[in-house]
């Protein structure tokens, strides 16, 4: 019988599993010796919802259509929605193998609230607003998750940014605990063929305490990521060793993680040099679309792990000023400028620039019409005006770490035998390949012996 599991392990980082931890790491290093390991190219942009999309699909985002949490629903100047699993028009995973008989059971990943009925269970994400609202099908799985959890599933942490940090850490450990709990005993109860879970606390933990463990600001962190790792990697052999004999494993993450230097606030610049003009020179926080001269404002941005500009062009936007013809050129003025851009200690901030065109083979939906990853991801962005500095370093106390744009992808075809080896390869050893996040839905449906439909740009992974 065709069984796989996927195991998304949210942010996990390359340097960290195949390098820095690699050695206390007793089941991934054997998993690894006995398999096939990867870093996971993200995509453009490295942003958890089109990455587990593009993961679950074989499809980039521009031919997913939504960029982000959330996204321009038209080309008015405030009109933004909020992305979800109603966003998700093109077939996944599940759908495609469902169609040809297998059950699967989702659990957790990312954009699949509200949850749809399929062949077996779907139990949404962290993005599920509220735990009262209906998110898990069958009608029957959310009470029975807080039977098996021992009286509630944790959907979520509360607050991830957050400077109460012994609260933080205490969370993530119940809700990976507790959702292990309902793994381990769904692998063996329940009827599946694919099996396809997320965990989120690599990435909770990363942000709340990815400092700490790379200095020595506060010594009772500073083993908090090793020592989390370790806890994951124990939960990772008992998910094994409950596991059918004829069980395949991939375990993946969306991006990877690195030091956040602070943030940059990219609406300050762009109207320091007149790209954006406000009416009120003395406004502070949230860029005010009633506030901006529109008939002089030729660019303005938003923020978050990158930077988003938007062009402000003539029968596109509702006030609109640039020329089709123009673009081009503002494009290659804006990456001048921002290539001469400094840190307060004046060294250079070197930068990444994507333009969708380029980036995708088919646009849909309204992404940016730039993206830059400000310092190659070192820095964060805030669309807010009227800050002291176009640098700030205030944030960096709640969350500290930035996306990367690397992920893992780990292959064992014979899980439980490997576990059971006793040598292992030293990390010296590794053969590190180099995937693309739209390698994995192929890959799969490879095994289960279906054709990649034609939309897929991704290639199968040689998994033999």
């Amino acid at each position: 019988m065709k069984r796989i599991f996927l195991l998304g392990l949210d942010c996990a980082t390359p340097q960290l599993v195949f390098d820095q931890y690699y050695d206390r790491l007793p089941n991934l290093s054997k998993l690894i010796s006995h398999g096939i390991c990867g870093n996971l190219e993200t995509t453009v942009p490295p942003v958890t919802v089109p990455a587990w999309m593009s993961m679950m699909t074989g499809l980039d985002p521009g031919q997913l259509g939504f960029f982000g949490f959330t996204d321009r629903a038209d080309y008015s100047y405030d009109n933004n929605y909020i992305v979800t699993h109603k966003s998700l028009s093109r077939d996944a995973l599940w759908d495609h193998v469902g169609k040809k008989g297998y059950k699967s059971i989702v659990f957790n990943v990312p954009l699949t609230y509200p949850p749809r009925a399929i062949d077996g269970i779907m139990v949404s994400s962290f993005l599920t607003p509220d735990k009262e609202l209906v998110y898990a099908t069958p009608s029957n799985i959310q009470e029975e998750l807080d039977e098996i959890a021992d009286g509630d599933y944790i959907i979520d942490v509360s607050n991830f940014r957050t400077t109460d940090k012994e609260k933080l850490l205490e969370e993530i450990y119940e809700m990976t605990r507790r959702r292990f709990k309902i793994l381990t005993n769904y692998v063996k109860k329940k009827e599946w063929n694919m099996f396809l879970s997320v965990e989120m606390g690599i990435d909770r933990l990363h942000h709340g305490f990815w400092r700490y463990a790379h200095s020595d600001e506060d010594a009772r962190y500073q083993n908090v990521l090793i020592d989390y790792y370790m806890f994951i990697d124990t939960l990772i052999g008992e998910l094994v060793e409950a596991f059918p004999e004829d069980t395949q494993l991939m375990i993946t993450s969306d991006h990877g993680a690195k030091t956040l230097q602070g943030t940059f606030c990219i609406n300050d610049w762009l109207i320091s040099k007149g790209y954006l003009v406000v009416e009120d020179s003395n406004h502070k926080g949230r860029l005010n679309p009633n506030k901006v001269n529109w008939k002089k404002t030729r660019v303005w941005g938003s923020g978050g792990y990158y930077c988003k500009l938007y062009f402000n062009v003539k029968d596109r936007e509702p006030e609109g000023i640039l020329e089709y013809s123009e673009i081009n050129e503002i494009t290659n003025e804006i990456i001048h400028e921002l290539s001469g851009l400094c840190d307060l200690d004046g060294n250079p901030i070197t930068n990444d620039y994507f333009l969708p065109k380029d980036s995708y083979e088919e646009v849909n939906g309204i992404p940016p019409d730039m993206m830059v990853y400000i310092g190659q991801l070192d820095w964060r962005v805030t669309g807010n005006i009227g800050n002291d500095h176009l640098f700030l370093f205030e944030d960096t106390a709640i969350d500290n770490a930035n996306h990367d744009k690397n992920g893992i992808v780990i292959f064992n075809s014979n899980p439980k035998v490997s576990l059971a080896q006793e040598d292992c390869l030293s990390k010296e050893n590794l053969q590190i390949n180099q995937y693309q996040m739209i390698d994995v839905a192929p890959t799969i449906l490879k095994y289960f012996d279906i054709p990649k439909p034609d939309t897929m740009k991704g290639q199968n992974i040689n998994i033999e």
